[in-house]
């Protein structure tokens, strides 16, 4: 497994590179079984739909997620099997970030499947995060 942690936090630009693309390959991994189960919605438990859940994710998403806090810290406001298990993959240390990031643009992509209404401030909140906004801090 990666320790994608390791290499989020370095300051060696080669370092960077070479943990995104260890990241991006996690990222890709995780959107494949997204579009092959994109119209299952009977997993997620939990969307940040509400401007006060797309803003604790948000606020959470400012510094690294480890696998071994991330479904504490997640449960409530991304709550579905198919992230959680790519979760499971992970070492305790590798920060979940990006799957979460990945999952956010897979949930705005397919709002209509929604089985909850979704506030429109949300929606915005959660377009920063599946931008990488949140790399940025």
């Amino acid at each position: 497994m990666p320790i994608i942690c390791t290499c989020l936090t370095a300051n060696d630009g080669a370092a960077e590179s070479f943990g995104y693309s260890l990241i991006n390959s996690r990222k890709e991994a995780f959107i494949q079984t997204h579009q092959a189960t994109e119209d299952k919605q009977m997993g997620t438990w939990s969307q940040p739909n509400t401007t006060t859940k797309a803003c604790e994710l948000q606020r959470l998403m400012t510094a690294p997620i480890t696998r071994k806090t991330a479904c504490d810290q997640l449960y409530e406001l991304v709550g579905d099997d198919d992230l959680f298990d790519f979760f499971n993959e992970l070492d305790e240390t590798d920060d979940v970030r990006f799957l979460v990031q990945s999952h956010i643009e897979k949930t705005l992509k397919h709002l209509h499947l929604s089985l909850q209404p979704w506030d429109s401030e949300a929606i915005e909140i959660c377009k920063t995060i599946s931008h990488g906004e949140w790399l940025k801090r």
